[in-house]
């Protein structure tokens, strides 16, 4: 009898594959069913991994942009607060007009692109979050799932 090749593979895949009976103690050999399942397990946990992977990074990408908006935002506050103190300086020494007009339209600015940060940190943590249903949905998947639609 002539066997085609995937069938001389699983036939020496499933020689070297034993399954420990835990009961009686002895090996039981594999079918070529079996064989073929082992395969699939392992094709699916390396696909896992490279999902898991890939994850991971984007995760760490959101992460950093996360850090670099809240830096962003620290020091826009922190350029609102000494906008606020030299206002309130320059206010006090008869210079209001003018500076306070400066200073408030700076303040808008600030205000402004702090308004825009937090709609950014937002939309990033939502597709995060977005990412993450995805890995979790491809996890779920049932195995015809995966490999056929």
């Amino acid at each position: 009898m002539i066997l085609n090749h995937t069938d001389k593979y699983l036939q020496t895949l499933s020689c070297k594959f034993y399954i420990i009976d835990r009961a009686e103690q002895s090996f039981t050999h594999c079918t070529k069913d079996d064989a073929a399942a082992l395969v699939e397990l392992s094709i699916l946990r390396e696909k896992l991994g490279i999902i898991e992977v890939e994850r991971k990074r984007e995760r760490e990408q959101f992460e950093e942009r996360v850090e670099h908006l809240q830096d962003t935002l620290n020091k826009s506050q922190d350029n609102q607060n000494k906008t606020t103190l030299l206002l309130e300086h320059y206010t006090k020494g008869g210079r209001g007009d003018e500076w306070s007009q400066s200073l408030k339209s700076l303040e808008e600015r600030i205000t402004n692109q702090k308004k825009s940060d937090k709609e950014e940190k937002g939309k990033l943590k939502a597709q995060l979050e977005d990412k993450e249903k995805e890995l979790e949905a491809e996890k779920r998947k049932g195995f015809f799932k995966r490999f056929f639609g």
